[in-house]
């Protein structure tokens, strides 16, 4: 339960900060409560009563609304990058394999090239 040293508190915060129907840029109920570490309904309850509704903050919505679509497009992003990254790590992976058997069919090719040299060497006596 908030003491009345509490809500003189609360109040004067909300007269330096609640103006015009709404909060001031950027404060709202928590910002207050944190402001002051007293729990949010303590604010909400004083607001209501001495200010009426917690009102909008135009700024504050339009960052809301942006920042939950920034936020919606870094999850996607997100989930992009990993799915790019394992076809990534696959096709390095898959790289790795043909460049092995590139490797032995090199050596495979040099030892029948050294064949065909001996070949000739002996046959064409």
């Amino acid at each position: 339960t908030s003491t009345v040293e509490d809500r003189r508190l609360i109040n004067m915060k909300l007269a330096e900060v609640y103006a015009d129907g709404g909060y001031v840029t950027p404060w709202t109920d928590q910002r207050v409560a944190d402001d002051l570490g007293v729990p949010r309904a303590w604010v909400t309850e004083i607001r209501e009563g001495f200010y009426g509704p917690e009102g909008s903050n135009p700024l504050f919505d339009k960052y809301l609304v942006e920042s939950a679509g920034i936020a919606l497009h870094l999850a996607q992003l997100a989930e992009e990058r990993k799915a790019a990254g394992e076809m990534v790590k696959r096709a390095t992976e898959a790289a790795a394999k043909v460049r092995t058997r590139c490797d032995e069919l090199e050596a495979k090719v040099r030892d029948v090239q050294a064949l065909g040299k001996r070949v000739e060497r002996e046959l064409g006596r």
